[in-house]
């Protein structure tokens, strides 16, 4: 590896799955910086609804690209996040930081890697790219319920209600929004509360099988089964990974 800057880690996966946790615990332990690659973490707009990111529990760690757009901003399109993404990873490398993206959405996730590829002056320059799954297959379920009830105890509903009240009704997040249908069903009294919850959760599911599904696709993925619970084993391996691959700065991941 050369002397400029260290190898980047690219931490990608399903929603639900623990990323941010593993990305910012990982970037706290050699002083990295992380790069948002999640198309709602964009906006700083209903957290609840949209699942916005743990990352503000980090506040030690600087990250980049959260919370960028209001709720009325359109979805950034890929040559837009590739040109901010640019701009981040040259802030980044000028002050000889190592880099860490996080992120579960296909499209952002192939922009980040494209581009750090194309920084790179040798191979072994090219980005780490590490993968969350679930340890175990009925993690998914469990987790996508907790999550749900979380949600609705935070005011999912509430949000969603005073955001289609205030006109937001066909702006890109709340049209994509994976609780869409059920929580415009609840909010028209069609389905109580406790079966919006199961709806929210089956949503959420379905949304983490097709995000695997997706970036299961992008080459040169180094998978590893994750227990939420238990970020801090994922980060040791991930440091144990690093070290057993060329081009990686070891220093960094002590």
């Amino acid at each position: 590896m050369n002397n400029r800057s260290p190898r980047p880690i690219v931490i990608l996966g399903p929603t639900t799955v623990g990323k941010t946790d593993v990305a910012f615990g990982l970037a706290r332990s050699f002083g990295a910086e992380v790069i948002n690659a999640d198309k709602f973490y964009l906006y700083d707009a209903m957290p609840a609804v949209t699942g916005q990111s743990d990352a503000h529990k980090y506040p030690d760690v600087k990250s980049h690209l959260y919370g960028v757009l209001d709720l009325g901003e359109s979805r950034w399109t890929d040559s837009r996040y590739a040109g901010e993404f640019r701009l981040c990873v040259r802030d980044i490398r000028s002050g000889n930081r190592p880099l860490i993206v996080e992120g579960c959405s296909h499209a952002l996730i192939r922009v980040a890697v494209n581009t750090l590829d194309s920084l790179a002056e040798t191979p072994q320059e090219r980005p780490l790219l590490v993968g969350l799954r679930w340890k175990l297959a009925n993690n998914l379920a469990a987790d996508c319920e907790r999550r749900a009830r979380s949600m609705m105890a935070n005011g999912m509903v509430d949000e969603y209600r005073r955001a289609m009240a205030g006109g937001a009704a066909e702006t890109y997040a709340l049209r994509k929004c994976f609780a869409r249908d059920p929580l415009l069903q609840h909010l028209r009294g069609v389905i109580e509360s406790s079966r919006c919850r199961n709806r929210v959760a089956e949503e959420l599911e379905r949304h983490a099988r097709r995000h695997y599904t997706q970036l299961s696709r992008i080459p040169r993925v180094m998978w590893i089964d994750h227990d939420r619970q238990c970020p801090e084993e994922t980060i040791r391996r991930i440091q144990a990974l690093g070290r057993t691959l060329p081009g990686v700065n070891d220093a960094s991941l002590n």
